[in-house]
């Protein structure tokens, strides 16, 4: 019983220290993502702006975040709760999303990345979506260079997770 007890103990231990070690590869790569962002406002001289905590102030801000946070707020529901939300399933409305969980958890994925664009062309407003066009048409080579890679990474992930 006490050596079941250890083990049991040691493993929580190990898996700790797995999570902690990710949760610093994941803050590395999201600071590397960042980067290229950072480097092209300071080269466009809005770099200030952009880090300004007066934006914070703005419930729009706070509106758009929440939209495009409510994904993953989903994603740490289904991961800690897999029982229920594919008991959930079972039931209206998510019933109509799809025939097993998995079905509905791609639907919602749909639905999520709809509330997310939404929210952040609804933040930027007429003339934020206007200025995303003219830099987005404007942007140098090796900005796009970058984001086709960062698309293809995540790409990479995603299938390397789902298959």
């Amino acid at each position: 019983q006490v050596l079941l007890s250890n083990l049991a103990v040691e493993r929580s231990r190990v898996a700790f220290h797995s999570a902690t070690a990710m949760a610093g590869l994941d803050l590395l790569v999201a600071g590397a993502a960042c980067a290229p962002a950072v480097f092209r406002a300071r080269q466009l001289g809005t770099l200030g702006e952009c880090t300004s905590l007066e934006g914070l102030r703005a419930p729009a801000w706070w509106c758009c975040l929440l939209g495009i946070a409510a994904n993953y707020f989903m994603h740490a529901g289904i991961w800690n709760f897999p029982a229920e939300f594919s008991a959930a399933c079972k039931k209206q409305p998510l019933k109509l999303l799809g025939s097993d969980p998995v079905d509905v958890f791609a639907s919602l994925e749909v639905v999520a990345k709809i509330v997310q664009g939404g929210s952040l062309l609804s933040f930027l407003g007429a003339s934020g979506r206007s200025a995303f066009l003219a830099a987005v048409t404007a942007a140098p080579l090796w900005c796009w260079g970058v984001f086709g890679s960062l698309v293809a990474a995540g790409q990479a992930l995603n299938l390397a997770t789902y298959n």
